[in-house]
């Protein structure tokens, strides 16, 4: 009988958990999602502006690329918006570890020869 109840409460706890903190997460992300969908093109914008900074510093943007979904839905701006963010994002990180990097590079036949 004791061992029924703590199992009760290993499957009762963790789901009253999920359920509230559910429907908080719920009001937050249909909060952001009126956030982008209010502003249109401008919302696109603003995207724009935390998805390229945030891949440039490693930061994970698989959230952003399923807000992108949520927001713009399965249409050409939902998916060529995270995907042309992506490219510009690793087009500034290409060019800013070239140049960076570029007296080192010069440096490396010397060493190897």
């Amino acid at each position: 009988v004791k061992s029924l109840w703590i199992i009760a409460l290993m499957v009762a706890v963790p789901v009253t958990l999920a359920v509230l903190f559910g429907t908080l997460l719920l009001d937050q992300l249909n909060s952001v999602i009126d956030f982008f969908d209010d502003r249109g093109r401008q919302g696109a914008w603003i995207f724009a502006a935390v998805y390229i900074p945030a891949t440039i510093l490693c930061f994970p943007v698989t959230p952003l690329d399923l807000l992108s979904g949520f927001v713009y839905g399965f249409t050409a701006l939902g998916v060529l918006l995270p995907a042309t963010c992506k490219i510009v994002a690793f087009t500034i990180m290409f060019w800013a570890a070239r140049w960076l990097l570029r007296d080192y590079r010069q440096t490396l036949p010397d060493k190897y020869e």
